[in-house]
Order: structure tokens, then C-alpha cells, then sequence
């Protein structure tokens, strides 16, 4: 009897499940068709239609529409609104392959409202559905929109996963369109990173895919990309063929996006040729053109390169009055997209042109709009351009203190460009305040910056620290008091006139001595103090640089294959000491790890910013430094230099000059004085 109860129970279970999905089906069907039928309205109809006492199904079709017609509009808030409506108050009315639909959605709102985070959330728990499902072409397509969330928010890497993911299942099915697009933004990836022949090779691979039907839009589009590339590539030559034939394939289909995209990139290629003239009158063709369609985005890209244009012709107040119309389009705009940038242009050229009053203010406008959206590099920037107006003001207490801040913060964020500027500016503040080794110390931080920055050897003399305009500024006040008493002195006859111009001679060899003595002192005080510093690293643990990097960007959940091969490369080179191999080579190298030249190449450079000869040397001048510093150290300098893999004396004298600022002789010396 018990048993029969429970089959019961178990019977009527059953039944309900089956006439809930059997009336959400229903439902859905219903909700579909009201999708169609509505789908011709415009916006005020729906919202209207929605205000009306309507049916279930009715009432969610009309929010899904008017999510996508938002979403049209760059009004991001109210079409983020529209679909979670839905999932609010009605998703035990909809299927769940519409709520994977609607959950997309949101979660692309949300990354054009930089939130970045909530929105890739979201994304992951779509991706999470539609790989329990057999539709392999709609992971594709998913796996491209977090792909492009992960590109907004500047994730390049994992961007570049999920696009290359996509690549696959997109060339898979033939989706030409999609692979096209997927290709377009691997390009603008490899862009970002300074791999501008993957970037070409990318754009080329979209170029070849949609030239087949050209001209169209993609085919126009691949152009464009292509153009830009060659140009940062300084292939001028290439670069202008492809922009003339985007314009022209663009006005024969009457592409006005094209067009104008064109004309704007043509601009960029005169800019880098320092013809700001002709960047001009290209812009202004481009601003024509703008009266033909209705894009906000595209109407403040062109109208901030005018702007930006008039700012390189230092043709100040019209570049401001552009950019005012820039920023007053920004705020009439449903997307808010870039008007930090553009506050941040205008109190920069409110500095120019010695306005610091309204600088400061829109400063502070800048700031408080890169918190609203999360921009940290904009509003590092901000802060930055404030130091350096404070320095202008020989306010240098408050400009310290936000450098000092802003550099503790560099210490967890990447933003290269920026500790670039704080360095460079704490350098001058310390020499207004005549600090010179603190400014000497700030400016070698900022060479040491550049030389990884450019992946070359870069280097300045340490008495280049010391401010020229000091002495020019000098000569000139001399010059202006010699004309003023040749002036006065016109009835004084030729021997007082020649006693004088001696006089004067005088006073500026005496002050040019005095000067060269000056540099001379602080050149050798800071030779001295770079000197006691690298003996002072000899104590510290050899070989941790490396190391450090390593444990900081490859984790063990973290399957990123260039991080582990580069995390192999520093295992082998400290336990195997390789470096001290005088014929070694990249190759050698990656054979050994079992790979090849250009991946392993690839890796250092993208893991530790860096390449192999520069990482070998880092070693070798290490042992060196050690070798050096013992005082019962029988071998020469050369000998020392072959002892470490170098094959002369002139290559390693040059090498550890690069790495330690100092030269061996040097360090030497030291070591034996302090004995």
C-alpha cells in the first residue's frame, strides 16, 4: 500500500513538471510570435504598447524590444533596464534557451557602461548553458562577445583566447562575417602589444576573406585596419594605396562610415608625416561628410581629431573650441564613451595657454568622471597633469605629494607611460628644489624605464640630469645687461668701452667655472653613491629578479603556455648556468625546452618585457658584479669578462655600464678602498 502512495506521488510530480514545461513552451511560443509581429515598431510605439494593459507574453516581448532598440541608441542604462525586466518579473514565464538570450544581453549593456566585471560574470554563466547544448555556432558567437568585453576592459591576453576559440568554430562552419570580424579584432589585439607584423598578418587574413564579394563594408573595413597598421609601421607608401582604395570602394557603395573612417586615417598618415596642413584638410572633408548620417561616435572622432590636429598646429583657442563641441556632443550623447579624455584635453591646453585656474577645474571634472566609469589610467593621468600644473605654480609641496602617491600606486598597476611622467616630473621638482641627487636618482628611474620600454640600449650621461636652462637663462640676463650698459655707456670712450666687455668676460668664465665645478662635484658624488649601491646588491640574494617576476605573473591555476615556458627558461639558466656559455643562442636555447626560436623570443618578450640577449646579459653581469666586489679576486677585468661568457672586454665594459650605470674599473676600485 505504501509503495502504491509513493508511485502516486511520484505520478503526479511528474505530471506537473510536464504541464509547466508544456506552458512555458506554450508561453515561449506565444512570446516569439509577439517578438515578430511587434518587431516593426519604433521606439515610442513600444513604449506606448508597453503602458497598455496587455498579456504576459506581450508585455515581455515589448521589454526584449525595447532592450535591442536602446541598445541601437547607445542608451545602455535604460536597455540593461529593459531585459532585466524580464528576468525580474517574468522568468518563470520564459524558456531557458530566451533567458541565456536575455542574459547576453544584459551582459553586453553592462560592458558598454564599463563594467567590465559584472558583465564578463554574467557572460561566463551564458557560456556555462550553451556548453551543455549542441549548438556549437552560438558558443562561437558567445565566445566572441566575452571575447570583446575582455578587449574593452584591456584584458588583451585572455581576449585574445577567447577570439582565437571563436576562430575556430567560426572557420569550422564557414561563418565568413563572424571570422572576419574575429580576425579584425586579433589585429587591433596584436596592435595593442606592439606586434604590429601579427597585426598585419591578422588584417590581411580579413582582407582576403572579404575580397572575395568586395567592394563591401568588411572588405573596406580590413583596408582601413591594414592602412592604420602600416602606417605606426611607417610603411607610408603602402599605407596611403590601401586608405585611396577604401575611399574609393566606400564611394562607390556609398559607404558614408567608410568614407569618413577613411579620410580620417588618411589625416592620421599626413600627422605622422608632419604635415598637420593636409591632416587638416582631409578632416575637414571628413566633417562634411558627417552631415549625411546620424552617429554620435563617429561625429566626436572626427571632431576630436580636428581638435587634436589644431592642438599639434599650436593653434590653441580653435582646439579648445573643438573640443568644447566634443565634449558638449559627449553630453548629449547616450554613450558617454571618452569624455574623461576629453576634459583631460581641455585642461591641457587650458595649461598651454597659462589658464591654470580652469585647468584645475576641469581636472577635477576629469577625475570625478573617471571614477563614475572605472577608468584608472584616465585618472592617473589626471592626477599627473595636476602635479606637473602645481610645478608650473613653484607649488612643489602639493606636487610632490600626488607624485609620491601616484608612484605607490604604479607599484600594483602596469601603466608604463605613467611612470614614465612620474619619474621625469619628480625629476624637475627635485631640481627646482636643487636636489640634485634625488634628481639624479629620479632620472636614472626614468632611463632605466625608457631602456626596457624601447628594448635597446639607451643611454644618457649622468651629468645630463643637471637643468641647461639654468645656465641659458643665465647667458641670456647677461647678454640683456651687456646690450642696457653698451646702451648707457655710448658717450664712454674705447678703454672704459674695452674694461668692460673684459669685465664681463671675466664674470662669465668665473660663473661658467664655478658651474662645470658644480656638475663635476655632483657627477662624482652620484658616481660614488651608483657605485656603493651595486656593492651593496652584491649582499642580496643573487639572480632574484627573475625569479620574483616569475612567482608574480605565472600561478599554478594561471595555464598561460608562454608564462610557463619562460618559468622553464629562468629553472634552466639558474641551475644550469647557461649564461656563462660565451655561443649562446636563442635557438640552442629552445631547443633545449623543446621549442622553437620565435615562440620562446615571443614569450620573454611578452612575460618579462625583455628579449634573450638582454635577459642572458642581466645574469652574466650579475656574476660579474660579484666576481668584481671580492677583493681576493686573482683574474683581470677582461679575465673576469671571458669567466662570464663575454667574448671582449669592450662588449662587457659596455654591457655592464648598461645594466649598473657604473663602470668594472670602477666598482673595482671601490671594492679595494673599502677592504
Amino acid at each position: 500500500m505504501n509503495i502504491l502512495k509513493k508511485y502516486n506521488i511520484v505520478a503526479v510530480i511528474l505530471i506537473v513538471c510536464v504541464l509547466k514545461l508544456t506552458n512555458v513552451s506554450n508561453a515561449q511560443d506565444s512570446v516569439n510570435i509577439y517578438i515578430s509581429q511587434l518587431n516593426q515598431l519604433n521606439i515610442e510605439q513600444l513604449i506606448t504598447k508597453s503602458n497598455l494593459e496587455v498579456s504576459i507574453s506581450q508585455q515581455i516581448a515589448l521589454y526584449y524590444l525595447l532592450g535591442k532598440q536602446y541598445f541601437k541608441l547607445n542608451d545602455f542604462t535604460k536597455s540593461y533596464n529593459s531585459f532585466d525586466n524580464i528576468t525580474a518579473n517574468y522568468n518563470h514565464n520564459i524558456s531557458k534557451k530566451f533567458a541565456y538570450r536575455i542574459n547576453v544581453n544584459k551582459g553586453l549593456t553592462l560592458g558598454k557602461q564599463y563594467k567590465y566585471a559584472e558583465a564578463t560574470e554574467i557572460l561566463l554563466l551564458s557560456y556555462k548553458y550553451i556548453q551543455q547544448t549542441t549548438d556549437t555556432l552560438e558558443t562561437g558567437k558567445l565566445l566572441y562577445d566575452i571575447g570583446e568585453t575582455h578587449f574593452n576592459w584591456g584584458k588583451n591576453d585572455k581576449a585574445g583566447k577567447y577570439f582565437q576559440e571563436a576562430e575556430v568554430i567560426f572557420r569550422k562552419y564557414e561563418q565568413y562575417e563572424m571570422l572576419s570580424s574575429t580576425y579584425m579584432k586579433l589585429g587591433a589585439i596584436a596592435q595593442k602589444l606592439d606586434l604590429n607584423k601579427m597585426a598585419i598578418s591578422y588584417y590581411l587574413s580579413s582582407k582576403e576573406i572579404t575580397q572575395i564579394n568586395k567592394p563591401n563594408k568588411s572588405y573596406i573595413n580590413s583596408l582601413i585596419n591594414l592602412g592604420k597598421t602600416y602606417i605606426v609601421t611607417n610603411n607610408y607608401s603602402e599605407a596611403s594605396n590601401l586608405l585611396r582604395e577604401a575611399l574609393k570602394h566606400s564611394e562607390d557603395i556609398n559607404y558614408i562610415e567608410g568614407k569618413i573612417y577613411a579620410l580620417n586615417n588618411i589625416s592620421e598618415l599626413f600627422v605622422a608625416k608632419n604635415d598637420n596642413e593636409n591632416a587638416l584638410r582631409f578632416l575637414n572633408k571628413a566633417k562634411i561628410l558627417l552631415k549625411e548620417i546620424d552617429n554620435s561616435e563617429i561625429r566626436i572622432l572626427v571632431m576630436s581629431n580636428i581638435a587634436t590636429v589644431y592642438k599639434l598646429l599650436k593653434k590653441h583657442k580653435k582646439a579648445l573650441t573643438c573640443f568644447q563641441k566634443v565634449y558638449d556632443l559627449q553630453k548629449t550623447s547616450y554613450n558617454k564613451v571618452f569624455t574623461h579624455n576629453t576634459l583631460l584635453q581641455i585642461a591641457e591646453l587650458h595649461k598651454l595657454t597659462k589658464n591654470y585656474k580652469l585647468a584645475h577645474q576641469y581636472l577635477d571634472s576629469c577625475q570625478i568622471v573617471s571614477e563614475q566609469i572605472g577608468s584608472k589610467q584616465t585618472l592617473f593621468y589626471a592626477k599627473l597633469q595636476r602635479a606637473e600644473l602645481f610645478l608650473l605654480q613653484n607649488n612643489t609641496e602639493q606636487a610632490n605629494k600626488i607624485l609620491i602617491k601616484l608612484l605607490n600606486k604604479m607599484e600594483q598597476e602596469q601603466y608604463l607611460e605613467i611612470k614614465l611622467g612620474i619619474y621625469l616630473r619628480l625629476s624637475d621638482l627635485y631640481k627646482i628644489r636643487n636636489e640634485y641627487e634625488k634628481s639624479l636618482f629620479y632620472f636614472q628611474k626614468y632611463q632605466e624605464l625608457l631602456m626596457n620600454k624601447l628594448e635597446k640600449a639607451y643611454t644618457f650621461q649622468l651629468g645630463k640630469i643637471q637643468n641647461d636652462s639654468k645656465l641659458q637663462s643665465l647667458t641670456d640676463k647677461l647678454t640683456i645687461a651687456k646690450y642696457q650698459n653698451t646702451v648707457k655707456q655710448k658717450e664712454i670712450n674705447y678703454r672704459k668701452r674695452i674694461t668692460f666687455f673684459i669685465g664681463s668676460i671675466s664674470v662669465l668664465l668665473i660663473l661658467f667655472s664655478l658651474i662645470l665645478l658644480k656638475l663635476y662635484i655632483d657627477k662624482t658624488k652620484a658616481l660614488k653613491h651608483l657605485v656603493k649601491k651595486n656593492l651593496e646588491l652584491v649582499k642580496q640574494i643573487p639572480f632574484s629578479t627573475e625569479k620574483e617576476q616569475i612567482n608574480n605573473y605565472v600561478k599554478e591555476e594561471d595555464n598561460n603556455k608562454s608564462k610557463e615556458l619562460v618559468k622553464l627558461l629562468i629553472e634552466k639558466i639558474e641551475i644550469e648556468e647557461i649564461y656563462l656559455q660565451n655561443k649562446i643562442t636563442v635557438t640552442d636555447v629552445a631547443k633545449k625546452l623543446d621549442t622553437n626560436r620565435t615562440y620562446l623570443s615571443a614569450a620573454i618578450s611578452s612575460v618579462l618585457d625583455t628579449n634573450f640577449s638582454n635577459l642572458i646579459n642581466k645574469y652574466r653581469i650579475e656574476k660579474a658584479r660579484i666576481m668584481l666586489s671580492q677583493t681576493e679576486q686573482k683574474l683581470t677585468i677582461e679575465g673576469i669578462a671571458n669567466n662570464v661568457g663575454f667574448n671582449s672586454k669592450s662588449a662587457f665594459n659596455i654591457a655592464f655600464k648598461k645594466f649598473t650605470g657604473v663602470t668594472p674599473s670602477a666598482l673595482r676600485k671601490q671594492a679595494y678602498q673599502n677592504k
